[in-house]
Protein backbone atom coordinates (compact mmCIF):
# COMPACT_ATOMS: atom_id res chain seq x y z
CA UNK A 1 0.00 0.00 0.00
CA UNK A 2 2.71 2.38 0.43
CA UNK A 3 4.43 2.09 -2.67
CA UNK A 4 0.95 1.83 -4.70
CA UNK A 5 0.17 5.46 -2.38
CA UNK A 6 3.55 7.04 -2.70
CA UNK A 7 4.27 5.26 -6.69
CA UNK A 8 0.97 5.44 -8.39
CA UNK A 9 -1.26 7.68 -6.41
CA UNK A 10 2.51 10.28 -5.68
CA UNK A 11 0.89 11.11 -2.68
CA UNK A 12 3.84 12.05 -0.26
CA UNK A 13 1.41 14.03 2.44
CA UNK A 14 -0.07 10.80 3.97
CA UNK A 15 -2.52 10.68 7.06
CA UNK A 16 -3.31 7.11 9.23
CA UNK A 17 -5.96 6.03 10.65
CA UNK A 18 -7.30 2.68 12.80
CA UNK A 19 -9.89 1.46 14.39
CA UNK A 20 -7.61 -0.12 17.55
CA UNK A 21 -8.97 -3.56 16.42
CA UNK A 22 -5.58 -6.32 16.23
CA UNK A 23 -6.64 -6.25 12.54
CA UNK A 24 -7.08 -2.40 11.95
CA UNK A 25 -4.57 -1.22 14.12
CA UNK A 26 -1.70 -4.08 12.92
CA UNK A 27 -2.35 -3.15 9.41
CA UNK A 28 -1.95 0.61 10.02
CA UNK A 29 1.48 0.25 11.55
CA UNK A 30 2.57 -2.00 8.55
CA UNK A 31 1.67 1.16 6.80
CA UNK A 32 3.60 3.41 9.02
CA UNK A 33 6.77 1.17 8.90
CA UNK A 34 6.92 0.70 4.86
CA UNK A 35 6.26 4.42 4.52
CA UNK A 36 9.25 5.07 7.12
CA UNK A 37 11.38 2.49 5.03
CA UNK A 38 10.17 5.09 2.05
CA UNK A 39 11.40 7.91 3.57
CA UNK A 40 7.87 9.32 4.47
CA UNK A 41 6.85 10.68 7.63
CA UNK A 42 2.44 10.45 7.99
CA UNK A 43 1.79 13.79 8.49
CA UNK A 44 -1.09 12.71 11.57
CA UNK A 45 -1.87 9.46 13.37
CA UNK A 46 -5.15 9.01 14.80
CA UNK A 47 -7.17 6.63 15.93
CA UNK A 48 -10.92 5.71 16.56
CA UNK A 49 -12.58 2.70 17.89
CA UNK A 50 -14.85 -0.06 15.80
CA UNK A 51 -17.71 1.00 16.87
CA UNK A 52 -17.32 4.59 15.83
CA UNK A 53 -19.93 6.50 13.24
CA UNK A 54 -18.65 10.55 13.75
CA UNK A 55 -15.50 10.71 12.72
CA UNK A 56 -16.01 14.96 12.38
CA UNK A 57 -13.30 15.54 14.81
CA UNK A 58 -10.49 13.34 13.72
CA UNK A 59 -11.04 14.61 10.12
CA UNK A 60 -11.29 17.98 10.54
CA UNK A 61 -7.71 17.62 12.69
CA UNK A 62 -6.34 15.62 9.43
CA UNK A 63 -7.88 18.25 6.76
CA UNK A 64 -5.50 21.43 8.63
CA UNK A 65 -2.52 19.06 7.59
CA UNK A 66 -3.42 18.71 3.90
CA UNK A 67 -3.23 15.01 3.44
CA UNK A 68 -3.23 13.71 -0.45
CA UNK A 69 -4.58 10.38 1.08
CA UNK A 70 -5.97 9.37 4.20
CA UNK A 71 -5.40 5.14 4.72
CA UNK A 72 -8.24 3.76 7.56
CA UNK A 73 -6.69 0.58 8.75
CA UNK A 74 -10.48 -1.10 9.71
CA UNK A 75 -13.40 -2.39 8.53
CA UNK A 76 -16.50 -1.25 6.02
CA UNK A 77 -19.10 -0.24 8.77
CA UNK A 78 -16.82 2.32 9.74
CA UNK A 79 -14.96 2.85 6.19
CA UNK A 80 -18.17 3.64 4.26
CA UNK A 81 -19.18 6.57 7.12
CA UNK A 82 -15.62 7.87 6.94
CA UNK A 83 -15.11 8.21 3.85
CA UNK A 84 -18.62 9.52 3.45
CA UNK A 85 -17.69 12.36 6.24
CA UNK A 86 -14.46 13.11 4.17
CA UNK A 87 -16.50 14.06 1.03
CA UNK A 88 -18.84 16.31 3.72
CA UNK A 89 -15.91 17.89 5.37
CA UNK A 90 -14.10 18.96 1.95
CA UNK A 91 -11.31 16.35 2.09
CA UNK A 92 -9.82 15.64 -1.65
CA UNK A 93 -7.19 13.26 -0.15
CA UNK A 94 -7.20 10.02 -1.57
CA UNK A 95 -9.04 7.10 0.54
CA UNK A 96 -7.39 4.32 0.74
CA UNK A 97 -7.76 1.20 3.12
CA UNK A 98 -7.37 -2.70 3.90
CA UNK A 99 -9.17 -5.36 2.10
CA UNK A 100 -11.65 -5.02 5.29
CA UNK A 101 -12.86 -1.69 3.98
CA UNK A 102 -14.14 -3.41 1.00
CA UNK A 103 -17.37 -5.19 0.66
CA UNK A 104 -20.47 -5.75 -1.50
CA UNK A 105 -22.56 -4.11 0.80
CA UNK A 106 -21.65 -1.00 0.52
Amino acid sequence: MAKFATGVLKAQRIAVIDDRTAYGQGLADALVDSLKQLGIKPVGREFTNDKATDFAAILTKLKAAKPDAIFYGGMDAQGAPLLKQMKQLGITAKYLGGDGACTPKR
